[in-house]
């Protein structure tokens, strides 16, 4: 059903950690392979839970940010915020 609603053009998609902070549970085992089997890269927002808490790398994730602006700076005085690519070679191909 999900790969219904996918355009075929599809070449980013872009996921919440599995509890945002909605608490929405996602299924992003399900997500992922969908999206794999479409041939699109996967990114995920993993501020929420941390990267030592859920690791969506090892999950099959392209892309993963960090927003850092609080963890680094306390408050919003700057926006901050890291986006870590799965290899060096995907990383090559974003730039």
């Amino acid at each position: 059903m999900l790969t219904a609603i996918f355009a075929k053009n599809l070449r980013l998609f872009w996921i919440e950690t599995q509890l945002n902070p909605l608490l929405h549970a996602n299924n992003i085992i399900y997500v992922f392979k969908t999206v794999h089997n479409i041939d699109a890269w996967i990114s995920m927002n993993n501020t929420f839970l941390f990267s030592f808490m859920q690791k969506p790398l090892h999950l099959s994730a392209d892309f993963v940010m960090h927003f850092t602006t609080i963890f680094i700076d306390g408050h919003s005085d700057a926006t901050n915020g890291v986006v870590v690519a799965k290899d060096q070679a995907l990383s090559n191909d974003c730039i």
